[in-house]
């Protein structure tokens, strides 16, 4: 599948391997609370009783392993989703679950929020529902007959654990041999009969426009084995026989439940139809339905079983738990030595995976510490010159103190960059370009921060990160302050001289920013406090001063800004002339 590269990436990161031991730990001394620190999640007071019973299984590695991603290009999350994990048996209004919170931005911080809430008040139709194996340590095992394996072998392996080649599939009369037949005739009306669902047309859209080829790519993308077995399942503990599938903003699945039997219609209700039928319908959400990508993955030879979740490769690939091989993140993370540059990894390092082979072993399973050299030929003054990154700095080689002032004054003035300070400007500026292997090194200390979070910020930054670092997209550790521990990270960053009206390759500073992503009022203030302009350009209106485009805004709006962000506003309107701190 065209996203299995992306999908590749999203498990080398997505959840880090120290993450993992640690929940592991923390659940072995029956600790959920430090299980949920370990695992980024913050759990949050609410209306009801969090339930121990829940809490027991709760492992939040797991489910954030299994959490639908935004993709496009991101590692992170799908955002603005709200799940339910629920305890088994029938679920009622009044049934307690635990409500798991999505982060807001594909761009910022991947804390998921944890409470407890009262079934009957979830903003329904919206609230998707995990399936126990999703986030219960001990109903992680029944993810092997989620995907269609029995107690021999999963589709497309064989009872050791082996590939099985493409000719062989679907040859046997096993579960996961029907499995097999089921992908083999991905995303047609066959696949979904034999699958046991009934189509009610030819996944021909009854209306005209590109809805057709969304209903054939949701299509393909359901692995229908799965879907009938969880539909069946949640028709069953909810009460609930239909259900909506939802591929465009006015056309749905409607998959419908009656007893053993169930049938798929297209239904369209369009946008302003807020009380359609179908609307009203509880939802399924076609990531947690599509064919298993950690097997398709480690078919197509993109992963190992080592690779996968402890969790997930016990489920699916039991006969590899005795053998012995690198961890996870040695595996994933293996050093490489390129003797056509001079860049070298040096003992006890961690390397980049979008950079390594697969199957050498590394000598450091930490995640998150990093030390390594990599380095890239540059032309400069009519020479080839070698920049190197060093533990997150970049090092000119051929340039000394001097000249790199000099450069920086020139800049300054609006001179010309060239050679190997066009290479610094693109590291820690907003225009540039990096050589491929300095640009995969950046982007791996990204993702490492994203999804390492604070900790692992403050990590990098002590083994000697440069705190100017910039990602792809322009912006520095200023503009994403939200996204981390910023009470600390602030004070750093403008003790390293960073400049807090920086701007990112859209123009906008880290105020701008904060203004549009709602930061807390407290965050403003210190940000303005420390230099930032309230009367910089507004996020993404190039042509308004943020003042000007918040009442620009305010035009357009249907409802009040919350509380909050009126704050925020009112703040920056008495200090709009200096940038000093509230009375």
């Amino acid at each position: 599948m065209t996203d299995l590269p992306q999908w590749r990436r999203i498990r080398a990161y997505g959840v880090p391997e120290r993450m993992i031991e640690e929940c592991a730990a923390a659940r072995a001394k029956g600790d959920w609370r430090a299980a949920c620190v370990a695992g980024e999640i913050d759990v949050v007071p609410g209306p009801e009783r969090l339930p121990e019973e829940l809490l027991a299984g709760f492992a939040p590695d797991l489910v954030r392993w299994h959490l639908p991603r935004a993709l496009g290009g991101h590692t992170t999350l799908a955002t603005g989703i709200e799940y339910a994990l629920a305890p088994d048996g029938p679920v009622g209004p009044d049934t307690v679950v635990l409500r798991l919170t999505a982060p807001a931005s594909v761009l910022g911080s991947q804390r998921l929020r944890l409470g407890a809430v009262r079934m009957g008040d979830l903003g329904e139709p919206g609230i998707v529902r995990l399936a126990p194996w999703q986030w219960d340590v001990r109903r992680a095992g029944e993810l092997r007959a989620a995907v269609g394996g029995d107690e021999r072998r999963v589709p497309r392996f064989g009872p050791d654990g082996g590939r099985l080649p493409r000719a062989e599939l679907g040859l046997r009369t096993d579960r996961p041999g029907q499995a097999e037949r089921v992908l083999l005739d991905r995303g047609t009306p066959a696949a979904w009969d034999a699958a046991g669902i009934v189509v009610d047309g030819d996944f021909k859209d009854p209306y005209f426009g590109q809805a057709v080829g969304r209903l054939r790519r949701t299509a393909a993308a359901i692995d229908p084995l799965r879907l009938r077995l969880e539909v069946r399942r949640l028709a069953e503990q909810f009460g609930q026989p239909s259900w909506a599938l939802w591929y465009d903003r006015s056309r749905a699945l409607r998959i419908d439940v009656d007893g053993d039997a169930v049938q798929a219609t297209v239904v369209e209700a369009n946008w302003w139809e807020q009380s359609a039928p179908i609307r009203l319908l509880p939802r399924l959400h076609p990531a947690l339905l599509r064919s298993p990508v950690d097997l398709d993955l480690v078919w197509n030879g993109l992963l190992t079983p080592f690779q996968l979740h402890p969790l997930v490769r016990s489920a699916l690939f039991p006969t590899t738990e005795a053998a012995p091989f690198p961890s996870r993140s040695s595996s994933l993370l293996s050093p490489r030595r390129d003797s056509s540059s001079s860049s070298s990894v040096g003992a006890g390092s961690l390397a980049s995976p979008l950079l390594l082979p697969r199957g050498r072993a590394a000598s450091h399973s930490s995640f998150s510490r990093f030390s390594r050299v990599e380095a890239a030929r540059v032309r400069c003054g009519g020479r080839w010159h070698v920049v190197e990154s060093r533990d997150g700095r970049l090092v000119l080689l051929a340039h000394d103190d001097a000249e790199r002032r000099r450069e920086r004054a020139m800049r300054a003035f609006g001179g010309t960059v060239t050679g190997c300070f066009t290479v610094e400007q693109a590291w820690t500026g907003n225009a540039g370009r990096l050589p491929r292997r300095l640009h995969a090194v950046r982007d791996d200390l990204w993702l490492r921060m994203v999804h390492g979070g604070s900790r692992v910020v403050f990590e990098l930054l002590d083994a000697g990160m440069d705190p100017g670092l910039r990602d792809g997209r322009g912006r520095g550790l200023m503009h994403l302050l939200r996204s981390f521990d910023h009470e600390r990270l602030l004070p750093r960053l403008l003790a390293a001289g960073a400049d807090v009206d920086a701007l990112d390759r859209e123009g906008n500073t880290p105020l701008a920013t904060g203004v549009a992503l709602g930061w807390p009022l407290g965050l403003i203030k210190a940000l303005v406090a420390a230099g930032a302009n309230p009367g910089c350009r507004a996020y993404n209106y190039r042509d308004l001063a943020l003042l000007e485009a918040v009442e620009f805004q305010d035009q357009m709006r249907s409802e009040p800004r919350p509380a909050e962000a009126l704050a925020v506003i009112d703040f920056l309107r008495r200090h709009g002339g200096s940038p000093t701190t509230d009375s």
